[in-house]
């Protein structure tokens, strides 16, 4: 491409290229050709791991349970992605399709709050303010397969195919083209759904559920690589492991709160089954992938990514009890708003912004200023620790058009704390009250 045509290129191939940079440099650092002119841009493959962390991964590898990962990191290049705030898989997946940060894509959390009726609605596809590469690659005449990315229900129409992931405003309209979800329908393809609970008595009918939902995505990614040879970027995401992780995780740690003697013997090995599940998955789709390039006279780079990690949650911090009954004797401080995924998201009522709000510019101000104070201020009396790693006032955390959709406080949790935002009267800190084990 010369000077002349770059500089004709719209904002949208300027994205496109600094995607096609990262996977130039992947080639080139696999030694892929330097300095080949004229030779087809390298095939892609993307494989995403939804809530993967090099804390599992890393002596699994080291021990040979993780055989293909492993010979991924050692013929590569690995290392610790800073995710998104929140590190949540919706602005975080978004985050890595577009190469944007929330304030500008526009998609901060699974759900968002209408500022009139302060009624929580599920965030889809359609709330993305940017382009995914999906998209800019379709533009640009390349072939696309996105299989499972999270936040693409409703997919967009792409030169390929796209299986949308979650979450699923319904169980329709989630495939383009329509005739491929027409065929998933026949084989039973499985949708992830949400709101899942760990049941007393039905852990092994919650792990099977994993399983099968893995095993259905599995075999859809090798029929679609197979049956498309000639895609030029190929996008999986299998996001059993996060699931698993979140219930699984007090089976193989004995000192966790939750652990139970009696079913670790069974369970303790639930979250290592599936990544080695996944692992022959990875071998297969990549020798696939090497394949179909070589027979392209095209060089193969390969990415695994996940959109945050994992960690055991042993303590609760109740956010809404701390800031109503602080230690200090302060004056109690009630937000009428708010949400609560991972991340603690306050949102202070503004005149003029939410339609009942009476707070002023300045109330408003000092009030949010106050509560980022006292959130980082607090200690939990058992260990002495400040339950909150990072975050604060949405004015620090990101850039873009869209920073007003942002809560106007952003709290992130620190290991091994889990945040809560419920609104009753119980102690500050204590241990959770929920079946998840671990959390991002």
């Amino acid at each position: 491409m010369n000077e002349f045509h770059c500089r004709r290129r719209s904002r949208r191939a300027v994205r496109l290229a600094v995607f096609l940079l990262a996977v130039a440099a992947a080639s080139a650092l696999a030694g892929a050709g330097c300095g080949k002119r004229n030779q087809p841009p390298p095939k892609v493959l993307v494989i995403g791991l939804d809530g993967a962390t090099f804390d599992l991964m890393t002596p699994w590898m080291d021990t040979g349970e993780l055989p293909h990962l492993a010979a991924l990191r050692d013929g590569g290049v690995t290392g610790p992605l800073r995710s998104v705030i929140p590190f949540l898989s919706p602005p975080a997946w978004t985050t890595a399709a577009t190469g944007v940060n929330p304030g500008r894509h526009g998609i901060f959390d699974f759900f968002r709050l209408d500022p009139d009726s302060m009624v929580a609605y599920t965030e889809t596809a359609r709330s993305r303010r940017v382009p995914g590469v999906w998209s800019l690659l379709t533009d640009d005449e390349r072939r696309v397969g996105i299989l499972n990315v999270p936040m693409t229900d409703p997919p967009d129409p792409v030169n390929g195919f796209l299986v949308a992931g979650m979450p699923h405003p319904d169980s329709l309209g989630y495939a383009y083209p329509p005739s491929l979800e027409a065929r998933l329908h026949r084989e039973g393809y499985l949708l992830d759904r949400m709101g899942e609970a760990l049941l007393k008595g039905h852990e092994a009918d919650l792990e099977d559920e994993i399983y099968r939902t893995f095993r259905k995505r599995r075999d859809l990614a090798l029929e679609l690589e197979a049956e498309h040879p000639d895609l030029d970027l190929y996008w999986v995401v299998f996001t059993g492991t996060d699931r698993i992780q979140h219930f699984f995780w007090r089976f193989m740690e004995k000192d966790h709160p939750f652990y139970d003697p009696k079913l670790a013997p069974r369970f303790g090995d639930s979250i290592l089954n599936l990544y080695k599940m996944i692992d022959d998955a990875i071998g297969e789709l990549v020798e696939k992938a090497q394949a179909q390039a070589k027979a392209q006279g095209r060089e193969l780079a390969v990415l695994i990514m996940s959109d945050h990690g994992f960690a055991p949650v042993h303590r609760a911090f109740r956010v809404q009890s701390y800031l109503r009954h602080p230690p200090d004797g302060s004056k109690p401080i009630t937000v009428s708003y708010s949400l609560e995924t991972n991340a603690s998201m306050l949102y202070v009522p503004l005149k003029g912004r939410e339609r009942t709000a009476t707070l002023t510019r300045a109330e408003h101000d000092s009030l949010v200023n106050e509560i980022e104070r006292r959130i980082f201020a607090a200690r939990d009396p058992e260990t002495g620790l400040c339950p909150v790693i990072t975050g604060g006032r949405r004015e620090k955390l990101y850039n873009g058009r869209y920073v007003d959709k942002a809560p106007d406080l952003v709290f992130l949790p620190r290991p091994p704390y889990y945040l809560i935002n419920e609104k009753g009267d119980k102690e500050p800190f204590g241990t959770p009250e929920f079946s998840f084990s671990a959390h991002h």
